[in-house]
């Protein structure tokens, strides 16, 4: 992820540089405008994991900006394994956020959904009634060359 900003309607640009306090492996991610307005953005957070470990796509969290992505606010972890990857979300009609992604494509290859709210990011914890992290809709067996 990087970001270059312009300052004359998108004549010319910045250098592309890395957000502070932004770090991600080298991995797909998801950002989505909510329905309330603010950004919604899902990608592996890979503070505080070991180096060896930083390509493993692990940590996969979510967050919201208020500010279209000046700050992010909260952290929700929806799955914390090696392998998890390829987020997108979608928007219920009862306000829940719904996030499918993949775990270990080469070898279990499961598909997965995260159910949540705008509050459930806020609090870093599932607590909302619809609330559901880590659910296997297939499990494949991987994919094979």
């Amino acid at each position: 992820m990087a970001e270059a900003v312009s300052y004359d309607g998108g004549v010319t640009w910045s250098d592309p540089y890395r957000p502070a306090g932004f770090t991600m492996t080298n991995s797909r991610m998801c950002i989505r405008r909510l329905p309330s307005g603010k950004l919604l953005q899902i990608y592996n957070d890979s503070r505080g994991v070991w180096p060896e470990r930083y390509a493993l796509r692990t940590n996969l969290t979510a967050r919201i900006s208020d500010d279209d992505g000046r700050t992010w606010q909260g952290g929700l972890l929806l799955d914390d394994r090696d392998l998890v990857a390829y987020p997108d979300a979608d928007f219920m009609p009862d306000g829940s956020i719904c996030v499918i992604y993949d775990h270990d494509r080469q070898g279990v290859g499961e598909i997965l959904l995260a159910r949540f709210t705008e509050e459930d990011i806020l609090a870093g914890k599932a607590i909302s009634p619809q609330a559901a992290l880590r659910k296997v809709i297939d499990r494949s067996g991987g994919c094979r060359k």
